[in-house]
């Protein structure tokens, strides 16, 4: 096996050029504890402040792949361009490597969950990459884009700087035709086929493959670095996105929009069409309210809203946005503080049995621990399975401040409200209700921000407390950016 390794390491990138973490923020070099001391070997890509996408075969120490490393022998660094040094170092609590890892095929599901053992600090090398939605395919020819640390030429130095190349996605039947029973349909190939020179190879696995801005695959395995005959193969990110959308309803059941008609789906402009990726509330017939990681960086045109309809991704009316304001304190005070947003509507919303505002509580307004209070939204419905096709509620209680502080540590402030079934779990929110409400009565008493595996037992749920932000709701709901 020692002559293949210079066919199969896993990671470089060949024919590209140097940049800076600053232009991929999100990568990370993943570091292995090695004999001689800590060594970047793999990348990987952050999701949320608390965790990172990487390949599985990364974690993996036997050839059978069935034993995994201890935790303690793998950390991350994030937001620095030099390999091995600069940045923030961040140990693990524990990764979760996909059930399916290598059973369809050896290299098949090769993609991990890595939950870091402190939350990162955003910052302009330091931010969270999007993934696209569950199914989303890419066109053959895509554009796509590696980013990493590894070799640079075949046989050749791993490279002390971050690099980044562009190459294209190849058709799915004529990569398998050329990898023959390596290729399964949970994976991206890319490469300049039949020409060569540009790709990914050793030390870039579980790094990213961008494709306009989006993380869309996971750096896999291919033969010689940027190889002419064989394109390089990711594992799409979308096969991941069950895990990891901020947005999903666990332990509830099917609902009604006459049942919540405050709530809207707020979809997101993709290379391939507009997908619903989080959701918010009407408060009046042009201002929806919705969580500020929502529209970090985004475009305003990227983003519409949904009323009305039941159904994820179809009916009701929509709606473009005019302007969009992020609280002017999101994410200063903590990772995920002020997390909330007014949406300014291009056009006012008819109201209707289906299309209604929700009241909204008044300022500092506080709620008794143990309060029954209400998700909706058409996230996740199980950890790791699909998104809901169709509206989801589920009821759930407030959590102690103190108690949830614990728990969470420094991410928790008191504009915050924790919820869920502590020491049970199994019902919260998840993957796709991110800025969706949470209501007491039927008033609006939080905006879904952030979470731990989704309904956990240990670490509730937490919203952005509105009552914290109702004067500069009232304040700014008629006055458009």
């Amino acid at each position: 096996s020692v002559a293949a390794t210079a066919v199969f390491e896993h990671n470089k990138i060949v024919g590209g050029e140097e940049t800076t973490v600053e232009q991929y923020p999100s990568i990370v070099q993943v570091e292995f504890l090695l004999s001689t001391g800590w060594d970047q070997s793999c990348a990987g890509t952050i999701i949320t402040s608390s965790v990172v996408v990487s390949a599985a075969h990364c974690f993996v120490e036997d050839e059978a792949r069935k034993v995994v490393v201890d935790v303690d022998t793998r950390r991350i660094r994030a937001g620095s361009s030099i390999r091995n040094s600069g940045g923030t170092i961040v140990k693990l609590i524990s990764f979760r490597n996909h059930p399916e890892f290598g059973i369809l095929a050896e290299d098949d599901a090769d993609i991990s969950l890595l939950y870091l053992a402190q939350e990162l600090v955003f910052s302009a090398s330091v931010q969270p990459a999007p993934i696209p939605p569950q199914g989303a395919q890419l066109p053959d020819d895509s554009a796509v884009t590696h980013a990493g640390w590894g070799r640079t030429t075949p046989g050749g130095e791993m490279s002390p700087v971050v690099r980044e190349v562009t190459i294209y996605t190849v058709n799915h039947a004529e990569c398998a035709d050329r990898w023959v029973s390596a290729i399964t349909e949970n994976m991206i190939c890319a490469g300049i086929l039949d020409v060569g020179g540009k790709g990914s190879c050793q030390g870039d696995s579980g790094g990213p493959l961008y494709h306009d801005g989006c993380l869309v695959g996971v750096v896999s395995f291919g033969a010689i670095c940027a190889d002419a005959l064989l394109p390089g193969v990711s594992t799409p990110s979308v096969a991941a996105t069950a895990v990891f959308e901020h947005n999903k309803i666990v332990g509830g059941e099917e609902t009604t929009v006459e049942q919540y008609p405050s709530i809207v789906q707020v979809e997101f402009l993709y290379s391939i069409g507009w997908y619903q990726s989080c959701a918010g509330t009407i408060i009046t017939s042009s201002v929806v309210v919705s969580a500020a990681h929502c529209f970090d960086d985004a475009a305003v045109d990227t983003r519409r809203i949904r009323a009305g309809s039941s159904f994820r991704n179809s009916g009701g009316t929509i709606v473009g946005l005019l302007s969009f304001r992020n609280h002017p304190e999101y994410g200063i005070l903590a990772n995920q503080d002020a997390d909330i947003s007014l949406l300014y509507l291009a056009q006012e919303l008819v109201f209707s049995a289906s299309v209604q505002p929700a009241p909204i509580p008044p300022q500092d307004k506080q709620l008794p621990d143990d309060s029954a209070v209400t998700h909706a939204g058409w996230g996740l419905t199980t950890p790791g399975g699909e998104i809901s096709p169709v509206l989801r509620e589920v009821t759930i209680y407030t959590v102690n401040h103190a108690e949830c502080a614990d728990r969470w540590g420094s991410a928790i402030t008191e504009n915050m409200i924790c919820a869920g079934i502590l020491d049970v779990g199994g019902k919260g929110s998840c993957q796709g209700d991110s800025g969706g409400p949470l209501y007491h009565d039927g008033c609006l008493v939080g905006v879904v921000s952030f979470g731990s595996i989704c309904a956990d037992a240990q670490l509730p749920g937490v919203s952005t407390r509105v009552s914290a932000y109702t004067t500069w709701i009232l304040d700014n709901k008629d006055n458009p950016v």
